[in-house]
């Protein structure tokens, strides 16, 4: 884990936007890596810490906030999809960057457990506290933006309340 961060430090100094998006494919390789069937013994993962590697001391804090991006599908694994479980884990977050890190994770782990059904949606994204439930929306909106669906965004906007309405209408007019 650590050699390929430090990897993508040497990468960013040729393309530094690309930094983030480096340090989410570690954290993504760590949670999804199946290489020969079956998921690498090198993963960083604890059975009985929903926070690790996140909270170990040895990620510095440059990088955790992909940690924290990409722990709710590892976690949305582990608990068998309970959105409602991986909510209080992201709500437990001390750190507000990362937790709010945490909670768009998994809107983008429901979004394409929904199948392009937005009432789908609400009902997963009412499983968060309620101060989460119009962002998971409106991150769902955005992450079927990301793949070209022009349906779903403008229906999942209809759904919030202003002023996140108004917000989610002008991202995809």
């Amino acid at each position: 884990l650590h050699d390929s961060l430090t990897a993508c430090n040497i990468l960013a100094s040729l393309s530094p936007r690309q930094r983030f998006n480096c340090y989410d494919g570690v954290f993504m390789e760590n949670v999804w890596g199946v290489h020969g069937g079956s998921p690498s013994p090198d993963r960083w993962v604890k059975e009985d810490d929903d926070q690790y590697p996140c909270n170990d001391p040895r990620i510095l804090p440059q990088y955790r906030a992909a940690c924290w991006a990409n722990q709710p599908s590892l976690l949305y694994g582990r608990l068998r999809g309970d959105v409602a479980r991986v909510g209080a884990v992201c709500g437990a977050v001390k750190n507000a960057v990362y937790q709010e890190t945490c909670f768009d994770g998994l809107a983008r782990q429901i979004h394409p457990v929904i199948k392009e059904n937005a009432e789908e949606a609400k009902r997963l994204c009412a499983l968060m506290p309620k101060e989460w439930e119009a962002k998971c929306v409106f991150s769902i909106a955005r992450a079927a933006a990301s793949v070209g669906d022009k349906t779903l965004p403008p229906q999942l906007c209809d759904m919030l309340s202003s002023p996140t309405r108004e917000d989610c209408e002008m991202q995809f007019k």
